[in-house]
């Protein structure tokens, strides 16, 4: 019995040996995230690839709509978003800055949001804390610029020399007499121009660049009276601006001076010129000749659709003209404006988006771009 027993474990054994030779040996297959040797023996480990989300969730924070300018067309950005995308979103209306904190703290508490995008030039510093505070969820910051930025957090600002230079290419147009039958305020024999900025900064002298910039392009002779405000808040000190200038024949008024352009478009009415606001909810239907815009909405729906793209990454980028950021606009006036006019601003337009045109950033540079920059049409 005993040998009987020995020649069975043999057996077995035999059995054993001969299943585990004819197993195909095990393949290691590395993680996805391992580490990767480096030429010095470290390890670097890869940055994970963004992945394509199909109708992902969404929140926006923002200030009170119904201003029919900035707010309103960010939330308008969403609801491009959900048409094309087929988004879901929620949105946040705030009046201060401790709203804003709380908004988007209660969105991140959530982690229910593929990104939460908050709209506002001085949300930066509450986005910045918050984004640190939540380093799993994806903030996006428009209309500002944040360097550096966290690694939760894109932003996207529009290039400030940008907004206003196609509404300065009309300007020109209009103040040297081109179109008098259409035109009927501008005065042609004085050719003159008020710019009103708000501040003597970086980013309020790049807008007043690139507005002016524009009138040069195509009226190199105009007489642009170009003044500074001191502050954002002042329309007294905006119109007895305005209002200087037209005493010396400027016949269109414009600049960037916050609620002082209440000033600006006060000073038009009285004295019979033209407005140009940088925002639609300054229009005024009698005496605007155009508007020079930021299209928030278009600036919303990039940072959406990297998300369901896939492309979303940190850190962020100023556009402007050739991105659809900024543009001029004749919504609400009541002019009828020639077509062969709005094909040279056109013209124009698509200089800047092929590169073939760059502007100025101060108004420093304006002498020397305009000796070598004209339109030519």
């Amino acid at each position: 019995m005993k040998k009987g027993f020995v020649l069975m474990m043999a057996l077995l054994m035999v059995i054993s040996l001969a299943a585990c030779a004819n197993k195909a040996p095990a393949t290691e297959t590395p993680a996805a995230d391992a580490p990767a040797a480096t030429d010095n023996g470290a390890t670097e480990t890869p940055a994970a690839a963004e992945v394509p989300i199909e109708a992902p969730k969404v929140a926006i924070v923002q200030g009170v709509r119904g201003d029919k300018g900035f707010n309103d067309q960010a939330y308008h950005g969403m609801e491009m978003a959900e048409a094309d995308f087929g988004i879901t979103f929620d949105g946040a209306e705030c009046t201060d800055l401790a709203e804003v904190d709380a908004a988007l703290r209660n969105y991140a508490d959530t982690g229910d949001y593929d990104l939460i995008v908050a709209v506002g030039s001085n949300y930066g510093d509450s986005l910045a804390l918050v984004a640190s505070d939540y380093p799993d969820q994806k903030f996006s910051l428009v209309d500002t610029s944040m360097d550096p930025a966290p690694e939760n957090l894109h932003w996207n600002a529009a290039i400030d020399a940008e907004q206003g230079f196609l509404s300065g290419v009309i300007s020109g147009f209009v103040t040297k007499g081109d179109y008098p039958e259409v035109f009927t305020r501008a005065n042609a024999d004085k050719n003159v121009i008020v710019y009103a900025g708000g501040a003597d900064s970086p980013t309020s002298r790049a807008g007043a660049a690139g507005y002016m910039a524009g009138v040069y392009y195509v009226n190199p002779d105009c007489e642009i009276i170009y003044n500074i405000v001191g502050s954002y808040n002042d329309p007294v000190k905006a119109k007895e601006i305005a209002m200087n200038g037209v005493a010396r024949g400027a016949d269109i008024i414009t600049g960037n001076c916050g609620s002082g352009s209440m000033g600006l478009k006060e000073a038009a009415n009285e004295a019979g010129c033209y407005f140009i606001a940088t925002a639609l909810s300054s229009l005024d239907p009698v005496s605007s000749l155009c508007t020079s815009v930021k299209l928030t909405e278009n600036q919303v729906y990039d940072e959406i659709k990297a998300i369901v793209e896939g492309t979303w990454k940190s850190g962020g980028e100023r556009k402007g003209i050739a991105a659809g950021y900024c543009d001029y606009s004749v919504e609400g006036v009541s002019i009828d404006f020639p077509q062969e006019l709005l094909d040279k601003v056109d013209a124009v337009r698509e200089a800047i988006k092929n590169g073939q045109l760059q502007l100025p950033t101060d108004v420093d540079q304006l002498d020397a771009w305009k000796a070598t920059n004209q339109f030519q049409g």
